[in-house]
């Protein structure tokens, strides 16, 4: 009896801590589904992706080692840390106009029509700057990743949006891209814990849609 009646309190005391760990995440903000457009015509021949650090799109000096150490991360638990090539903030310190470049790709991360991803960058600056990247680093896929504010903006917003894509450095064209939003819940989530609580889910999302991969 009092090996039941223990069993039976220890599933219970489970049961609620689960139940409170859920009701947190869900008042500390939770990600909208991710908007999620992907080319199933472009194909991905070489394993190796460069990836990049994660941008902000409001403050051109934001840098965020964590941030971009865990997108690193999660591309390295998808396809091996062996076929992650992550590129430094500093990467874009040397490359003329990357900044504006890389504004130009995130702004066109999301085609109009979500069947075809396909972004045109030829005659641009980001042409020249993703020439420059494939020389230095490889001709290999390139995964982006921006948010629309900073740590100081989002202390007093709470909010903001998330863009993300796989580039092939070849054709110019996306494989898949994504558009995220996140929103403050009743409790307040740390910058970069909302930032990578997005970044995962729109992962998770863009697997989903893509045959539980991300190639």
């Amino acid at each position: 009896m009092k090996n039941s009646s223990f069993m039976k309190s220890s599933v219970l005391l489970s049961l609620c801590s689960a139940l409170f760990l859920n009701s947190c995440a869900s008042l500390s903000g939770e990600p909208s589904k991710a908007k999620i457009a992907i080319n199933k015509n472009v194909s991905i021949s070489n394993s190796k992706v460069l990836v990049m650090p994660v941008i902000s799109m409001t403050n051109k000096t934001f840098n965020s080692p964590l941030l971009d150490a865990n997108f690193a991360l999660i591309w390295a638990n998808n396809i091996g840390k062996e076929n992650v090539i992550p590129l430094p903030y500093a990467v874009l310190k040397e490359i003329p106009f990357s900044l504006e470049s890389i504004n130009i790709i995130a702004k066109n991360m999301i085609a109009e029509d979500k069947k075809e991803s396909i972004v045109k960058l030829k005659g641009t600056p980001a042409e020249k700057f993703l020439k420059t990247i494939s020389e230095k680093y490889g001709d290999y896929s390139i995964a982006f990743a921006t948010v629309s504010t900073d740590e100081e903006s989002y202390a007093f917003l709470k909010e903001f949006n998330s863009h993300m894509g796989l580039l092939n450095l070849k054709t110019l064209t996306w494989k898949w891209s994504s558009e995220n939003e996140f929103k403050k819940g009743m409790i307040s989530l740390p910058f970069n814990a909302a930032v990578q609580k997005v970044t995962s889910s729109a992962m998770s999302d863009i697997k989903k849609q893509n045959q539980e991969k991300l190639l």
